[in-house]
């Protein structure tokens, strides 16, 4: 260790996970590297085309930007750094500031990124459950408040996390019981709870109001609700590949912190990279699920034109290219 390095700073053993052969760094470096360059550019896509679409009617068109700012946060100021952390020596990424500040993005941004599908899920619940009242309900200033929290709470939870934890490392994150387990549940599993609930009540809506006999108005109504519930689907599928991302680490915080003793190196930085990935993972979803949805509209188009001469059959098509992503 460097001399200069603070008496009490933590460092991170490269050649606990890594081993002293270079190709083996060197390959581990390029594949997380491939990782975050992936996740950089895939969120910066996303971000250029919900912005050029100019659709912020759709409130949730401004929720999906706000992820893709956390996401790039994540790629670009936590990945980074850990990949560096744990394949140099130097002493300037291993000292107590850097380390606070990798800990504190990296707290604020997981912790906002599930707050976002909160928000989101609520967003599509209120349209599919509340329709008629839906824009007197998530107004602008609605949404803006609502912007705030999704970034000021978890930056407050991060701060405190990074700042009052006596052992604060990102090699061994879950040394300190109380930290470790209060940290898991209020940013993730209360909202993976709420979250759960949500959705299957967003389910039960959907799947009731199909066994009413619909007619006249009442058959666009039905329309507007398959639309509204397939981007409510298209969240659930995110959050779901979220869930299945971050569930390894939380898991581990909480085995570590009830039975107070610490994992190795090795695993809390797989686990922890497991997590990472759902950022390089959420701009292909959602690319590929509004490919689907884009083709969809498509084809709707195509039939509508060729079934032209058919009156009930027109009504149909025309009432169903409203149901696309964007």
């Amino acid at each position: 260790m460097n001399n200069s390095m603070p008496e009490n700073d933590i460092m991170c053993d490269g050649n606990d996970l890594f081993t002293n052969l270079i190709w083996i760094k060197i390959f581990i470096a390029i594949f997380l590297f491939g990782l975050v360059t992936f996740a950089a550019c895939g969120n910066i896509l996303v971000m250029i085309t919900l912005i050029r679409i100019r659709k912020f009617t759709r409130k949730i068109n401004v929720f999906f930007i706000s992820l893709a700012v956390v996401d790039m946060i994540i790629a670009v100021f936590v990945m980074i750094p850990s990949i560096l952390r744990h394949l140099s020596q130097a002493w300037f990424l291993h000292d107590r500031m850097t380390t606070r500040i990798i800990l504190l993005l990296d707290v604020m941004c997981s912790t906002s990124s599930i707050l976002h599908f909160t928000c989101m899920t609520t967003d599509r619940f209120i349209a599919i459950s509340k329709p008629l009242r839906y824009f007197q309900i998530m107004t602008r200033k609605v949404v803006v408040f609502l912007l705030l929290l999704l970034w000021t709470l978890p930056f407050l939870e991060g701060y405190l996390l990074s700042t009052f934890n006596p052992h604060v490392s990102l090699c061994l994150p879950g040394a300190d019981f109380t930290p470790a387990l209060v940290g898991s549940i209020v940013s993730f599993y209360i909202p993976l709870a709420f979250n759960i609930v949500m959705n299957i009540k967003i389910y039960l809506i959907v799947r009731r109001r199909r066994f009413h006999v619909l007619s006249g108005n009442q058959l666009q109504s039905f329309d507007y609700i398959k639309m509204e519930f397939r981007v409510a689907r298209t969240i659930s599928i995110l959050f779901g590949c979220f869930c299945a991302s971050w569930t390894p680490f939380f898991a581990a915080n909480i085995y570590s912190a009830i039975r107070k003793e610490n994992l190795s190196h090795l695993i809390w930085y797989i686990v922890t990279w497991i997590g990472y990935f759902n950022s390089t993972m959420n701009p292909f979803l959602f690319y590929f699920l509004h490919k689907r949805k884009s083709m969809r509209k498509k084809n709707t188009i195509i039939t509508h034109h060729i079934s032209n001469k058919k009156e009930e059959n027109v009504l149909y098509q025309s009432n169903s290219t409203i149901n696309t992503f964007m």
